[in-house]
């Protein structure tokens, strides 16, 4: 009996005994953090830090103990934390450690940084660490992300992942984000209104709203598919980087205090800076930028405006300009004073074509002489010649005008489609009233004029060598001088006062109309092409013609010779 009661009670105490020890294990198991990457749970128990009790396991109260370690942050995120008055976080730095799972971390729940950058990576979650200040998870491979819960967040990184959404609302604090080279198609920082630092770069963004941000300082967006880019309530922006993308416009007007602007390759056809005085670095490479005012640069240090449209840059209100890129533009003319030519572009700092003519003086010394206010009037609302869009005509702006599309009516077309003479761009100054056409000589790339029913009384158009086409019937001239114009075709210049018309140095005019004027005699002899011809005059007149030109008219009768005594 005795033994039967003794072996009960040890029966009762052995399985006691083993309940107790199958509960313990149970609970110490419930207190283990679970840690499935063999690197991730090597860098732990490693930090002495996190590990206290030194063994091969990392308790769950030691992850809830630990803030992470004192960390020697860099001089910029140091003065992020400095300037809102906090100490800089401390941080658990797994970063560069071949992890690929993090499973784990969310038992840190008062970690204040996490730097697990250039790992192995695919998933990350961090929503139980709402003590969380700063997030470096750069150059993994995560494709999701969820930050909801993780409203302490100042300062977040994570470039170069997999990343195709981004939802940064709910971190009403953060001040710098780094999502570049990501796969973001949309991205919205409205809400985050201290950001001041944002890296969006290499994404496929079509969408950026940085609208409310208003303490945004730096913003690098290139390399995008943006088409559209509104900055004008980020009133403290001093960097925009937005190159590589498709923008057709962008305003600069409230970012006064811009210093940097690189914009790029974009498809910018104005690029306005005036209101940007201290700008120190313009980039607008390849764009189709036709002109580029830095009136109001005085603080520029390096400008590139290279593969454009510019016909011209006036760089003379720029005095610090060390750095000057301006190649492969159009035949660019570049207005600079003596200091500037002789301090930096003979010290090999400003590249430009050797075919681009570089003139060192004041741009108001190249004002155009225009007396006649109706005709230099007509030129200043010509936008295609008043390229500055001030109250004068520089030379420059006369070099590069060749003149602008005409609507001919259909005969005229046909007309001188069957002679092969090819529609010029043409100056039409006609039924203006003008009187006097001085300055037009400096035009020297017009190809037509049309200056008919004026009140011109002379006119020399010597200069203007590349003159195809001239219309100046109806006028009152007694002068006409076109002793330079070898590439003239079309002449019209009927209905006027000519004594004598020399067109001896016309050898390609095809067309000419000179009737009813006051010639004695008329030599035509140097014009072998001429196929349409009218010298109808109330009186007699001397006609000299080759051999082969009165043949011609003889046989065909198409010339228009009343009064005409022809002489070879």
């Amino acid at each position: 009996m005795n033994i039967k009661k003794i072996l009960l009670i040890s029966s009762i105490f052995i399985l006691f005994f083993i309940h107790t020890q199958l509960f313990a294990q149970s609970n110490e198991n419930t207190l283990i953090v679970t840690i499935p990457d063999t690197n991730f749970k090597t860098c732990l128990l490693e930090n002495k830090n996190i590990n206290t009790n030194g063994d091969d396991k990392i308790q769950k109260s030691e992850a809830e103990a630990y803030h992470g370690d004192k960390y020697n942050w860099s001089s910029p995120v140091l003065r992020i934390y400095r300037n809102l008055g906090i100490i800089p976080p401390k941080l658990l730095d797994v970063s560069g450690k071949n992890i690929s799972d993090l499973t784990g971390i969310e038992a840190f729940t008062n970690l204040e940084g996490l730097s697990c950058a250039d790992n192995k990576i695919t998933t990350l979650d961090v929503s139980t660490i709402k003590t969380l200040i700063t997030l470096d998870c750069s150059n993994n491979y995560i494709r999701n992300l969820n930050l909801e819960h993780n409203v302490s967040l100042i300062y977040f990184l994570c470039s170069n992942n997999k990343l195709i959404n981004l939802d940064m609302q709910n971190n009403k604090l953060l001040e710098v984000l780094s999502c570049s080279e990501n796969q973001l198609e949309n991205l919205s920082v409205s809400n985050n209104k201290k950001l001041k630092t944002l890296y969006c770069d290499a994404n496929k963004l079509t969408q950026l709203s940085v609208k409310n941000a208003q303490e945004l300082t730096v913003l690098y967006c290139n390399d995008n598919l943006l088409s559209n880019l509104d900055t004008s309530t980020n009133t403290k922006l001093q960097l925009l980087e937005c190159s590589n993308n498709i923008l057709k416009s962008i305003n600069l007007t409230n970012n006064t205090l811009l210093t940097r602007l690189f914009c790029n390759y974009n498809q910018l056809k104005e690029l306005s800076v005036h209101k940007n005085p201290k700008l120190v670095q313009i980039a607008c490479n390849g764009n189709q930028l036709k002109e580029l005012i830095l009136t109001n640069n005085i603080a520029l240090k390096e400008l590139y405006c290279g593969v454009n449209h510019l016909h011209f840059l006036n760089i003379e209100a720029c005095p610090n300009l060390s750095v000057l890129e301006c190649r492969y533009n159009d035949s660019l003319l570049l207005f600079v004073t003596d200091i500037q030519y002789y301090n930096y572009a003979e010290a090999g700092n400003w590249y430009f074509d050797d075919a681009q003519p570089l003139v060192a003086k004041k741009a108001a010394d190249a004002i155009i002489n225009i007396p006649d206010a109706i005709f230099k009037t007509y030129l200043l609302n010509n936008p295609n010649i008043n390229l500055n869009k001030d109250s004068e005509i520089q030379r420059f702006e006369a070099k590069f005008y060749k003149g602008d599309d005409y609507e001919w009516d259909n005969s005229a077309i046909q007309l001188y489609q069957s002679l092969e003479i090819y529609r010029p761009k043409i100056l039409n100054i006609s039924n203006l009233g003008i009187s006097d056409l001085t300055g037009i000589e400096e035009f020297s790339q017009l190809q037509g004029l049309i200056c008919t029913n004026n009140t011109l009384t002379e006119l020399d158009l010597s200069n203007n060598t590349k003159l195809q086409f001239l219309y100046c019937f109806k006028n009152n001239l007694t002068k006409l001088n076109l002793g330079n114009n070898a590439s003239l075709k079309v002449l019209l210049c009927g209905n006027n006062n000519l004594e004598e018309l020399d067109i001896n140095a016309t050898p390609a005019l095809k067309v000419l109309d000179c009737s009813n004027n006051k010639f004695a005699k008329l030599t035509i002899q140097n014009c072998p092409l001429l196929t349409i011809f009218n010298c109808h005059a109330d009186k007699p007149y001397v006609l000299y013609v080759t051999k082969e030109q009165e043949i011609t008219y003889s046989d065909t009768k198409i010339w228009d010779l009343y009064n005409a005594k022809l002489v070879y």
